[in-house]
């Protein structure tokens, strides 16, 4: 077996105790996170290298099967009062939720979801 397929099966192996770790633990503030589709088993991830359909400010997002480095997010909070709240996330809350990659490079601004409701009634994501 090459040594590339190795060490991403060990990578694979260690997620998944790690998620096996975290499953039915709160989420906090800062906390790395990985956002799964339910129905498809994929991985939401950022497409660097295309804009939104809806927003072209903003870069498009994805699914897919392979989580990278792009399926990495960030909850953060949007108001001083919830980093008091020793990085708890409540029901309630309004988030960010930002990409952990490395913007300094490639991007002028850190990266986040954003979400909004068309004329139709669906919800839009980029």
């Amino acid at each position: 077996m090459p040594k590339q397929l190795k060490t991403m099966d060990e990578e694979c192996a260690l997620n998944f105790e790690q998620y096996e770790k975290l499953k039915g633990t709160p989420i906090r503030y800062g906390q790395a996170i990985q956002l799964m589709h339910y129905n498809s088993h994929k991985f939401l991830v950022y497409d660097l290298n295309h804009v939104s359909d809806y927003e072209t400010d903003n870069l498009k997002i994805s699914l897919k099967t392979e989580y990278s480095e792009e399926s990495c997010f960030r909850i953060m909070p949007c108001f001083s009062y919830q980093q008091e709240s020793q990085g708890y996330i409540y029901d309630d809350d309004i988030v960010h939720i930002v990409s952990m990659l490395d913007h300094s490079k490639k991007l002028i601004s850190e990266p986040f979801l954003h979400a909004s409701k068309s004329k139709e009634g669906q919800f839009l994501f980029y």
